[in-house]
């Protein structure tokens, strides 16, 4: 029976909607798709959890920074130009 007024709750809202009636936000939209699939809906984050991900963020970029300028450190330059390039070295074979 909850699962029958769920889906007249969205018809009625839809054609509200159709109609020019109503506009349906988000958190309306949220709560129709809670009613018809319940627990499939995620709920949303918090002020601490967003300051957590995005402090990750932060860090994971200063990190892709730091590893970047290390591998532009340790590369060597290329040869200027109309200069050859200077022949890899052979290994010693005994």
């Amino acid at each position: 029976m909850a699962t029958q007024d769920a889906v007249l709750a969205l018809l009625h809202d839809v054609i509200e909607v159709l109609a020019g009636r109503k506009n349906l936000t988000p958190d309306a939209a949220d709560a129709h798709h809670e009613a018809l699939t319940p627990g499939y809906t995620q709920p949303k984050a918090s002020p601490e959890q967003l300051a957590a991900a995005q402090q990750l963020l932060a860090a994971q970029q200063q990190r892709d920074a730091y590893l970047a300028a290390q591998q532009a450190a340790a590369t060597p330059p290329p040869p200027p130009a109309g200069e050859p390039a200077a022949p890899a070295e052979e290994p010693i074979s005994g």
